[in-house]
C-alpha cells in the first residue's frame, strides 16, 4: 500500500520537482516569486469537513477469501452438459446482422462475422457492449445461439451502430471454468500462515479494516485540500512557470506518441477524442491549475516554516521504498532523485499539518452501513 499522503499528492499535484533558475519574474522556480501577488490564500487552518466512515463487513471478507481461492483455482474444460455461468471463459463464433432500417443500414445486413476464427472472452469481463456477454449465461458448450441486443446510444467505437438493434448468432465452440479448491481448515493451514478458517478470516478482517482506515484518511486529506483550493483564488499566473510546465508536458506527450509510432494529432484523437489544438488548450488549462495548486501549497509551507530534517528524509525514503516494493533503498533514491523525494516528503508533511488542524466531524451512520457489520 502506498503511503497515504503520497497517493493524494499524486492526484492533486504534478509530482515533478520545481525547476531551479535565477531569481526574476521570468523564473520557472516558484520560490523566486512573491506569491501574495498571485494568490489570495484562504484560512487554511480549521477547515471543516465531514468524515466518511468506511464499514467493512462479511461480504468484504468473503470477496477477499474468494480472491485468494482464485489464485489456487484449477482450469477445467466444460462439457456439453455444463451450463455456462458468470466468469466462464468461452470461445464463440458469431455473425451480426441489422434488425430494421437505419441510416446507412438495411434490414438483415451483415456488419460483423468471425468466420471460423472464434472470439475468446470471459463472461462478465466487460470487453463487449453492455449485455452481450451475459447473453451466453445458460447456454452449453457446443450450442448454437441467437439473440437480439441494442448497441449503446453513443457507441464511440463505431458511431454508425449507435442505438441500432441487431441479432448475433453463432456457436459456442468451447468453454473453460476456474474451479476453486475446497475451502477447509486443512487448506488454510497448508496454504496460509494460519491454522484455521476462523484465524485466517480474522486476519483478513483486520487487514481490510486497516485499508479502510487508510482510505478514510485519504478521503479526509482530499476533502481538506479540495476545500482550501476552492476557497483560495488565483489572482494571476506566473507565465514562465506555466509555460515550463506546458512545454515539459507536451514534450512528454510527443515522446509517448513517438513510442507508438503515431503523430501527436492521432494520439490526441485516440486517447481523448480531441483535435491537437483542443488538446493543447486543455493541457494549458491543466498546467495553470497545477501551478495554482503548487503556489497554494508553497505559500502554506513558507508561512508555517515547514521543513524536512535529515532524519525525516532518511526515514521517509525508507518508508517510500518499502511501500513501493523496493528492497534496495539506495537504488530507489537514485531512481527518483533526492530533490524529488524531499519535495514529496515536504508535501506529505504539509498535508498532514493541514489535516491535523482541520475540524473533522463524523457523518451519520446509515442503516445500510449498520447492517453491513451484522
Amino acid at each position: 500500500m502506498k503511503k497515504i499522503i503520497a497517493i493524494v499528492m499524486a492526484a492533486v499535484i504534478t509530482g515533478m520537482a520545481l525547476l531551479m533558475t535565477s531569481c526574476s519574474e521570468n523564473s520557472t522556480n516558484l520560490e523566486d516569486y512573491d506569491l501574495d501577488k498571485y494568490v489570495n490564500l484562504c484560512e487554511y487552518k480549521g477547515v471543516e469537513i465531514t468524515r466518511r466512515t468506511i464499514v467493512v463487513g462479511e461480504d468484504d471478507v468473503r470477496a477477499k477469501v474468494n480472491e485468494m481461492l482464485d489464485g489456487f483455482a484449477e482450469t477445467v474444460n466444460l462439457k456439453e452438459s455444463d451450463v455456462l455461468q458468470l466468469k466462464d471463459t468461452i470461445s464463440v463464433t458469431y455473425v451480426g446482422r441489422i434488425n430494421g432500417e437505419y441510416e446507412g443500414w438495411t434490414n438483415g445486413q451483415e456488419f460483423a462475422n468471425t468466420d471460423d476464427n472464434a472470439d475468446t472472452f470471459t463472461i462478465g469481463s466487460g470487453g463487449y457492449i453492455p449485455g452481450f456477454e451475459d447473453k451466453f449465461i445458460g447456454y452449453h458448450p457446443g450450442d448454437t445461439y441467437s439473440f437480439e441486443i441494442t448497441f449503446p446510444a453513443n457507441y464511440t467505437k463505431n458511431p454508425k451502430l449507435s442505438g441500432v438493434n441487431v441479432t448475433f448468432s453463432g456457436t459456442v465452440k468451447s468453454a473453460t471454468r476456474n474451479v476453486q479448491p475446497e475451502y477447509t481448515d486443512a487448506f488454510v493451514a497448508e496454504n496460509t500462515d494460519y491454522d484455521t478458517i476462523a484465524e485466517y478470516e480474522a486476519h483478513v478482517l483486520e487487514e481490510l479494516q486497516a485499508e479502510a482506515d487508510e482510505n478514510e484518511k485519504l478521503d479526509e486529506i482530499s476533502a481538506v485540500w479540495n476545500k482550501i483550493m476552492t476557497e483560495s483564488e488565483a489572482v494571476k499566473y506566473p507565465d514562465a512557470v506555466v509555460n515550463a510546465r506546458y512545454e515539459e508536458s507536451m514534450a512528454n506527450f510527443e515522446s509517448v506518441a513517438k513510442s507508438y509510432s503515431m503523430s501527436t494529432e492521432d494520439l490526441a484523437k485516440a486517447m481523448y477524442n480531441m483535435t491537437l489544438d483542443e488538446f493543447k488548450t486543455a493541457m494549458e488549462s491543466q498546467c495553470k491549475e497545477l501551478v495554482f495548486e503548487e503556489m497554494v501549497l508553497l505559500m502554506i509551507i513558507q508561512r508555517e516554516n515547514i521543513t524536512i530534517s535529515d532524519k525525516e528524509y532518511t526515514e521517509g525514503v525508507a518508508d517510500y521504498a518499502e511501500k513501493n516494493g523496493a528492497s534496495d533503498v539506495s537504488k530507489f533514491e537514485e531512481q527518483y532523485g533526492e530533490e524529488t523525494l524531499r519535495q514529496s516528503l515536504l508535501w506529505d508533511k504539509t498535508l498532514m499539518f493541514l489535516l491535523e488542524r482541520a475540524d473533522v466531524s463524523d457523518a451519520p451512520v446509515t442503516e445500510a452501513e449498520t447492517n453491513a457489520v451484522k
